[in-house]
């Protein structure tokens, strides 16, 4: 006894049916296809545009800090849990509101532009610790790409003086 199942198909039998079914639904198709293309056309217009930038600060590597303050911050009792992370202190003073304050008062009296403005991009900053390194990376988003860019050269500069 043979052993065959009615219900297998050969693969040119495969497609020979599916383009049956699309020939018989062709409205349908074509219809979905340009609704989506459609509705990703509009969004991507009415989205507003985002620019990112993002700059590299070195820790050198005999003080690890770039501050007096973050040295002195970075210098914790030897019985605290998990010891002390110089990197990471660094990290957390970029984010701190005196360095952000300090950047978009400098980036406001440089443009003129609104001081809340300058703070926003302030909101999306983020620092990553690159690593097995003594790098931090500091990055912003804004809608003006050159605010956003002078905003984290400010950011940097402010961190160094702090």
């Amino acid at each position: 006894m043979a052993d065959t199942h009615p219900h297998q198909v050969s693969l040119s039998n495969g497609f020979s049916s599916l383009l049956s079914i699309l020939m018989r639904r062709w409205l349908p198709v074509c219809g979905t296809f340009a609704s989506v293309l459609i509705a990703a056309t509009v969004y991507l217009m009415l989205t507003p545009r985002l620019y990112e930038t993002s700059a590299r600060l070195k820790l050198d590597d005999n003080k690890v800090s770039i501050s007096d303050l973050g040295r002195d911050l970075a210098r914790l009792p030897e019985s605290t849990p998990g010891g002390s992370n110089p990197i990471a202190t660094q990290a957390e003073l970029i984010k701190s509101q005196r360095v952000l304050k300090r950047a978009a008062t400098k980036v406001s009296a440089e443009t003129g532009e609104n001081i809340e403005t300058i703070s926003a991009i302030g909101g999306s900053l983020r620092v990553k610790i690159v690593p097995a390194t003594n790098i931090l990376e500091v990055s912003g988003r804004g809608k003006d790409p050159k605010l956003t860019a002078m905003f984290l050269n400010a950011v940097m500069t402010s961190m160094v003086e702090e």
